[in-house]
């Protein structure tokens, strides 16, 4: 619509203008109350048992993304204190742990292939261009993404566009030296032009550059044509198929395991948004919403139980994402040989 009529725009002119929309954009999202009001309508309806749109979580995080990056690179000055764009970033840091249970949502769906790569670059957007300005958090977003982080490296990824955007959510999260080694054992199958692709996509300054917190050196030297055969990687107990995330295993599948209390007292499974009920017992928050609507009593007591009285729990969140980043530590080390 920018251009309607003036096909002979030359391409420096059509970006200015693009930038002024989206400058526009920023400052009506910020000054409107907009995203806010849109985020709990979202949440409202990506958090339901059955939501009418599963993707819609997704689709809105990639939206909020693709305005985040105007954010990058820009800086405020004596003329303009608080430009759109980075008043734009000071809201999404304010709404970090709602982001943190949109991306819930949109795991709960257990994306594959082109959904989850897209799912990723709006992580590492959204981490990237907060990150760059102030230190990393233990909010619900950046814990969220630790876990989404560690448990598609633990399906052993073949995919180098996947690839390259985990490392660069390990640098925005504070995961890197974590997932450093299972980092190398997956670029380590890679083909040299694979690689190649790899560290171009990292080096880019367009509309597809990915904002990294200190700059993609670290990640080059994960993709770079030759690893030393003395390397040590983190290698899981079990074998890897390689596609278990291709096949539709979902997030809290994934990570085997998990001790106890760490675990839905309803299906048993790795907890990712836990609720604690009125007696104690933690649930998945997901699965219980799911029983309560046919059942309405507590599974474990038998008890009358709303959704409303079971509050959720960032200090148990956090134990399970510590959790899942020390089992990485962990793991038995085996050497690679060179890489192709």
């Amino acid at each position: 619509m920018a251009f309607h009529g003036n096909q002979g725009t030359d391409i420096e002119e059509q970006n200015r203008v693009l930038s002024i929309y989206f400058e526009t954009l920023c400052a009506a999202v910020v000054e409107t109350g907009l995203l806010a009001v849109v985020l709990d309508a979202v949440l409202a309806e990506a958090c339901q048992p059955c939501p009418a749109d599963a993707a819609l979580g997704a689709r809105v995080l990639a939206f909020v993304a693709t305005l985040a990056l105007q954010a990058d690179g820009v800086e405020a000055t004596p003329e303009d204190p608080y430009p759109p764009q980075l008043r734009l970033c000071w809201e999404l840091s304010k709404g970090a742990d709602k982001f943190g249970r949109l991306l819930e949502a949109g795991l709960s769906t257990e994306p594959t292939g082109l959904r989850l790569r897209e799912l990723v670059h709006s992580c590492v957007i959204l981490s990237g261009v907060s990150t760059q300005r102030c230190d990393i958090s233990e909010d619900g977003f950046t814990l969220t993404c630790r876990m989404l982080l560690t448990t598609t490296l633990d399906s052993a990824p073949q995919d180098a566009v996947l690839l390259v955007l985990l490392g660069a959510l390990a640098v925005n999260v504070g995961d890197l030296e974590v997932s450093r080694s299972r980092l190398l054992e997956a670029t380590g199958a890679l083909k040299p032009d694979d690689l190649s692709r790899a560290r171009a996509r990292l080096t880019r300054r367009d509309g597809q550059r990915l904002p990294l917190r200190g700059g993609p050196k670290a990640l080059l030297t994960l993709f770079s044509c030759g690893v030393s055969a003395s390397v040590e990687l983190v290698v899981s107990d079990t074998p890897h198929t390689g596609n278990s995330v291709a096949k539709g295993v979902g997030i809290r599948e994934v990570v085997h395991n998990a001790p106890v209390e760490f675990r839905c007292h309803l299906d048993g499974k790795l907890l990712c948004d836990p609720v604690v009920s009125p007696s104690g017992d933690v649930f998945e928050r997901t699965t219980l919403a799911r029983y309560l609507q046919q059942h309405g009593r507590c599974p474990v007591t038998g008890a009358p139980l709303l959704m409303e009285e079971c509050l959720r729990s960032l200090e148990i969140r956090k134990k399970v994402t510590q959790w899942v980043r020390s089992e990485g530590r962990k793991r038995p080390k085996s050497t690679m040989g060179k890489a192709r």
